[in-house]
C-alpha cells in the first residue's frame, strides 16, 4: 500500500458548528464509529469529516487511530456525490467501493497542522 502523509489547515472554524457539538456528544457517549471514515482527496484537502476529526482531536481520541479513506473528489463529482448531505449512505459506500482504505491512519497534531500519516 502507497503510503501517504497529508498536512491540512487547523480546523477552528469549525468548532463553533452545530456539527461538531453533535459530534463531541456522539463520541463522548459512543466512541468513534468506524463506518464513517475521514474521507481525504488525492491532495489530502478533507472532502467528508471536517467535525469528527476536530471532536476526536479535542477528545484525544486521536492517539489512536481512525479509519481513513482516500478518493479522488473527480470521481465523486462525476457521480453526482459531492454534496453528501442528500444520501449518506450511498456517498459512503461509494467512498468504500472506490478509495484506497488507509486501514487505520495515525493521526496527529504538530504547529498547528493536522497531519495523517
Amino acid at each position: 500500500m502507497k503510503a501517504y502523509h497529508y498536512e491540512f489547515d487547523t480546523l477552528e472554524n469549525v468548532r463553533n458548528e452545530q456539527k461538531y457539538i453533535n459530534s463531541i456528544d456522539t463520541l463522548e457517549e459512543e466512541g468513534y464509529n468506524n463506518e464513517y471514515p475521514i474521507v481525504l482527496d488525492l491532495d489530502g484537502e478533507v472532502i467528508d469529516g471536517n467535525h469528527r476529526l476536530a471532536a476526536c482531536y479535542d477528545l484525544d481520541i486521536l492517539r489512536g487511530y481512525i479509519p481513513i479513506i482516500v478518493i479522488d473528489s473527480k470521481l465523486l463529482f462525476d457521480n453526482g456525490l459531492m454534496d453528501n448531505e442528500d444520501d449518506e449512505e450511498s456517498f459512503y459506500s461509494f467512498c468504500k467501493k472506490n478509495g484506497e482504505k488507509l486501514s487505520y491512519s495515525q493521526v496527529t497534531y504538530e504547529n498547528g497542522i493536522y497531519q495523517i500519516v
